[in-house]
């Protein structure tokens, strides 16, 4: 085994590139935790990827894909007025003050902290190994509203038969800060409990900052496997390093 991938949904591309290029990718074993409700097909209960974690060799490195969905928990879908915040607690020249509210930096901030702070799943896999550890960051979000509207309203019309649910999507620029302040708090986490954290490729974002359109998934807010490819690149790469660094004592 070169790597071993652990994940949530995110880490379907990830799955998918290494089946579509088994020869490429040998090597890279992907693994999908098991959820306490949803989609759990092809899932690996969490216990299992504890005890695979613990066998890890040191030369294999562990890559989790996890906690990067809050930002669209928070703020795919409109829910009232329109809203910004200061992506930074000292700077909030880069909140838009046309919007409706303006909300401290903290009290965002802390919304996410609640969640990605009690990570209990992610650490206990991320102790249960001595081999390195790197936190995998989430796709930035897509920039099209339209694409996202389309999208969510088919999957509403499968889950209710066709009845058609009145709901907005949120400007695409406050969703983009939102997953900007969520990549900040990962890395903080990665620093603080012994990971190194790994930024969303740089080829796969656009002029603005977004997922560019090639790297959409058939949803709201996935990847598709062509950004799969280029994490699974990442993934080798950070590979060969921790083998030479190992080499090199």
């Amino acid at each position: 085994m070169r790597a071993l991938v652990v994940g949530e949904s995110h880490s379907h591309a990830i799955a998918e590139a290494v089946a579509a290029d088994p020869v490429r990718y040998r090597g890279i074993k992907v693994r999908r935790l098991t959820r306490k409700r949803g989609f759990n097909q092809d899932s690996t209960p969490l216990e299992e990827v504890v005890r695979m974690a613990g066998e890890l060799r040191p030369e294999v490195p562990l890559f989790l894909s996890m906690l990067g969905t809050y930002s669209n928990i928070f703020g795919l879908l409109s829910a009232g007025a329109d809203y910004d915040f200061a992506l930074t607690p000292t700077d909030s020249s880069g909140a838009d003050h046309r919007a409706a509210a303006l909300l401290p930096h903290r009290a965002v901030s802390g919304a996410f902290s609640e969640h990605i702070g009690n990570a209990h799943s992610l650490k206990k896999i991320r102790y249960a190994t001595r081999s390195r550890v790197f936190l995998l960051s989430s796709p930035p979000p897509k920039q099209s509203n339209d694409y996202i509207m389309q999208k969510f309203m088919l999957q509403q019309n499968r889950q209710y038969r066709g009845r058609h649910v009145s709901v907005g999507v949120t400007r695409p620029e406050l969703r983009l800060k939102l997953w900007k302040l969520e990549v900040e708090l990962l890395k903080e986490l990665a620093e603080k409990e012994g990971m190194e954290f790994v930024p969303a490729p740089a080829e796969a974002l656009n002029e603005d900052g977004f997922l560019a359109r090639k790297y959409y998934a058939q949803d709201a807010t996935h990847a598709n496997p062509r950004y799969g490819s280029l994490v699974a690149e990442q993934i080798c790469q950070l590979h060969r390093r921790v083998r030479k660094e190992l080499a090199s004592g």
